[in-house]
């Protein structure tokens, strides 16, 4: 057999996206066809799309003073960092549908009896693609502006990333489809099913439900706590919930997306129930199980020339056969001391 497998490492995949690094220098043009999978709770190929996204530290810059003796000299860069989130609340309003912007404040003054001189804040816009994504980041940066200006301070920006939305491939996702029937679902032992049934107690009814019908999970499945079954194609796309740089994969390449269930259903993710089924028996079953599909679908291309070309020519039609042009700047360097403010001790 003819052809060449490769397997990518793809560094800090959550929040800086190293493989829109990767893409800007060109590392999957060489692909004829990538697949990825994803821990979920569900067992089916994904078919819909993500949102595009950037990320950045917004850092103000002010003067210190004493809070009480003489606040009137001193310039808050935290008043600052606070009026640009006060801005961007109130633009929420103005904002496309599918729209997402969330920020959290790393860093805001270092004691309260004094005027801090430095503020930041760290935040991600979404949006449903690139376009949508850069329009709504100006109005952002002008909150930003806004806010300096009203509080005599200056600012900065450190863009941390910025990726593109998913590509569908239909002949792809097809594949993984016929493919994961043949291998069936992960095997969940008693030890597995027994864990599960703990998890499920901690994750309310409610939010269980809303993640189901997102899922366009059969209601005959609602009473379980795991999937064991290969779910059907859905009537219509995946809704766009989060993000991944797979997105600029995508756009590189025809791609590919599975989901593989490793949790509960209704399990929140970035929680402690993620880590905590990662980490046993349910993971692991699952993990068995992607690769296994993965090598189902890869071998398939491998001895079916017709199946790439089908994958190209829907890759071709979806981009207009317009090439891949990265949303990075040219000399953006992964924001490497971010990462290690993430992971304490590296």
């Amino acid at each position: 057999m003819s052809g060449t497998i490769k397997y990518f490492g793809c560094p800090a995949e959550e929040n800086l996206s190293g493989k829109t690094f990767m893409a800007r220098e060109n590392v999957f043009a060489g692909c004829d066809a990538c697949f990825e999978w994803h821990p979920a709770s569900i067992n089916r190929p994904s078919t819909g799309t993500t949102l595009a996204n950037n990320a950045a530290n917004f850092t103000f810059h002010g003067r210190t003073a004493h809070a009480a003796g003489d606040p009137y000299n001193g310039r808050s860069a935290l008043d600052a960092v606070q009026l640009m989130n006060m801005g961007v609340e109130f633009l929420r309003e103005h904002m496309p549908p599918r729209t997402r912007v969330h920020y959290t404040i790393t860093h805001g003054g270092g004691q309260p009896n004094v005027v801090p001189s430095l503020a930041r804040v760290w935040y991600l816009v979404r949006g449903e693609n690139r376009k949508a994504v850069d329009a709504l980041w100006q109005r952002v940066e002008k909150c930003a502006s806004g806010a300096a200006e009203m509080t005599e301070t200056t600012f900065e920006v450190e863009l941390l990333k910025a990726i593109y939305n998913v590509l569908p491939n239909t002949p792809l996702t097809e594949l993984l489809f016929a493919a994961f029937e043949r291998v069936g679902p992960p095997q969940f032992g008693p030890e597995e099913r027994e864990f599960a049934a703990e998890i499920a107690k901690t994750i309310p009814d409610a939010e269980k439900e809303l993640k189901l019908e997102r899922s366009q999970v059969p209601k005959e499945l609602w009473d379980q706590d795991l999937c064991d079954v290969v779910l059907p194609k859905p009537d219509k796309p995946d809704e766009p919930g989060g993000s991944t740089d797979v997105g600029d994969v995508s756009w590189n390449c025809p791609t590919g997306r599975l989901r593989v269930a490793t949790q509960v259903f209704g399990t929140p993710g970035h929680s402690w129930q993620v880590t905590a089924q990662s980490g046993m028996g349910i993971g692991h079953a699952g993990m068995l199980t992607a690769a296994k599909v993965l090598a189902e679908a890869g071998y398939e291309l491998m001895t079916n020339p017709e199946l790439v070309q089908a994958a190209k020519a829907d890759f071709e039609q979806r981009t207009g056969g317009k090439p891949y042009k990265s949303a990075l700047p040219p000399d953006l360097q992964p924001a490497f001391h971010q990462f290690a403010k993430l992971t304490p001790g590296l």
